[in-house]
């Protein structure tokens, strides 16, 4: 892009019209023309479809964004979030990469509460609730970048028109995270490693909309992630391709039938 057309975007940028997407040259200017207003083409295009800030004008979502105390942050690969015992005073929200939330059972066994993923918010909660000495930690299983916010001065003003709309999205995301929360519970009280596995795959299927499906762990995370014990998890996948009910290859299984 020549200088001029740039200079001319920037203007444009300026006086609050859209521009459009912007390209890496043009953030790095814009972030030293104005950083507030260059966050909303950094993660707006990742975000926008997030219950937080669906159908939100770009300036909206700077306005929600500035309320939220939004920062990012990257991580590297097994680097820790956040720690069990610590007070959470932000919850996260991938842009890319994943992170796992995690707690240890009375053996010190690892068991992983949830996968979180691109666009997914994880932490509401125990940052909602101002939680403090949960037994939650929380790593990033690869190189991970979130956007961090803060509810408290949102909670501080509800009855604001703005921030009763935030409220009510923050609110639709806990709802959504109680219903993941049942299934995790229901998936934990079944009695066999067999049970464990179809209703797993079961819900990644619901999920999906499709018989076929990725697995996001690892098998010794998968093991963790259903409280299983490794061997017999491998023992299980293998009779269960062998039986007809399951045939998979890596991370990518299909579910033939119940």
């Amino acid at each position: 892009m020549g200088e001029d057309k740039l200079l001319e975007r920037i203007r444009q940028f300026q006086n609050g019209e859209d521009v459009g997407l912007v390209l890496l040259d043009d953030t790095r200017l814009i972030e030293m023309w104005n950083p507030e207003k260059s966050l909303v083409y950094q993660v707006g295009y990742i975000i926008k479809d997030n219950p937080l800030f669906k159908n939100l004008d770009n300036e909206k979502m700077r306005r929600y964004l500035n309320l939220l105390h939004a920062e990012i942050k990257e991580y590297n690969k097994d680097e820790m979030l956040h720690r069990a015992g610590e007070k959470m005073e932000k919850f996260g929200l991938v842009l890319y990469g994943h992170v796992q939330a995690c707690c240890d059972d009375m053996d010190g066994n690892r068991v992983i509460m949830a996968e979180v993923g691109r666009n997914v918010t994880f932490g509401e909660s125990i940052h909602f609730l101002r939680l403090e000495d949960e037994p939650v930690y929380i790593e990033a299983t690869e190189k991970t970048k979130v956007l961090w916010l803060s509810l408290y001065d949102v909670l501080a003003n509800p009855t604001d028109a703005t921030n009763a709309d935030i409220l009510c999205r923050f609110l639709s995301i806990l709802s959504n995270r109680t219903m993941t929360m049942h299934d995790r519970i229901v998936l934990l009280s079944q009695h066999s490693t067999r049970e464990k596995i179809i209703l797993y795959f079961d819900i990644l299927r619901r999920k999906e909309k499709s018989d076929t499906f990725v697995v996001p762990f690892s098998r010794e995370a998968l093991a963790d992630y259903l409280a299983v014990n490794r061997s017999a998890l491998s023992r299980e996948l293998s009779k269960l391709q062998e039986e007809g009910i399951i045939t998979f290859t890596k991370n990518r299984f299909t579910l033939l039938r119940k």
